[in-house]
Parts: C-alpha cells; sequence; structure tokens
C-alpha cells in the first residue's frame, strides 16, 4: 500500500499546484468582472471575495474530518496524535 501512495503523490501535487495556478489566474478576473460588469461596490467586492474564501474553508473542515477518520483507523500508532501546522 505504501508504493501506491508514493505513486500518488506527485500525481496530487500535481493537482494541487494546477488548482492554486487557476484559483490565481481566475481570482482578480473574478473581482473585476463584479466591479466592471455586475456594477457591486468596493464593500461588495469584499463580502463576495470574503464569501468566497470562508465557503471554501467550510467545505476544507467538512470533508476533513471524514477523512482523519478513515487514515487514522489504517495507519496510526497507538497513541499517535495527528500533527497540524500553525503559524505563529
Amino acid at each position: 500500500m505504501a508504493s501506491s501512495a508514493r505513486r500518488a503523490l506527485p500525481v496530487l501535487l500535481a493537482g494541487v499546484l494546477l488548482l492554486g495556478l487557476g484559483d490565481s489566474m481566475a481570482g482578480p478576473y473574478l473581482v473585476l468582472f463584479g466591479a466592471n460588469e455586475a456594477r457591486l461596490s468596493p464593500f461588495q467586492v469584499g463580502v463576495f471575495v470574503s464569501i468566497t474564501a470562508i465557503s471554501g474553508m467550510a467545505v476544507s473542515r467538512r470533508v476533513e474530518p471524514a477523512h482523519s477518520t478513515a487514515s487514522s483507523t489504517r495507519s496510526a500508532s497507538p497513541g499517535r496524535q495527528p500533527t497540524m501546522l500553525t503559524a505563529r
């Protein structure tokens, strides 16, 4: 099983990279569309962009418990806690 995970890692990394690039290219145009074509005020554009970011975090939080439960039952050692990276 470990070898299949190692083979899937480059595919996952490439997918995440492409998703990030696509998001970074589409984001500014979405703001321009809201301001120019939909005639949103700066406040409305800010609210729209904030809702987009918050909804992404909400979906991530919703998906994470199912993933953690599935992966922790397969490969976790007894007493091992999940690792979390945080900014200081």
